[in-house]
């Protein structure tokens, strides 16, 4: 990335936005649920509650992770989850816990003129 930033503007630049999809199954009851084509983001959010302050607990703000589908149930990822690997693998998403939301295509991103990876 030519550019740095903050956890907000790298998700943003990414396409992440609470409106997204939900991925069929893996979203809230009664929101837009649908399956991604090869090459749709894939945002994994865990279920998980964040300590924040003297206010208790609060859902994560942003996802966990972003991997790249391959269609069907099938993603290519540089987690280590689910496998513990620690390098580029095939997951089934079905596998990861949690929350997850699709985007826009890796080449819609790649090719935006707001890219960061755009000089």
């Amino acid at each position: 990335m030519s550019k740095g930033g903050n956890e907000e503007q790298i998700w943003t630049w990414l396409g992440w936005k609470e409106g997204l999809s939900f991925y069929k199954g893996r979203g809230y009851r009664g929101k837009e649920e649908t399956m991604p084509q090869a090459g749709q983001l894939l945002f994994f959010r865990p279920k998980e509650k964040i300590f924040w302050g003297l206010g208790g607990e609060k859902d994560r703000d942003y996802p966990a992770h972003v991997a790249i589908s391959l269609g069907d149930d099938d993603a290519m990822s540089l987690w280590n989850k689910p496998n513990n690997i620690d390098h580029i693998q095939r997951i089934k998403v079905k596998d990861i816990e949690g929350i997850v939301q699709i985007g826009r295509p890796i080449t819609t991103l790649i090719n935006s003129s707001e890219s960061p990876w755009k000089e």
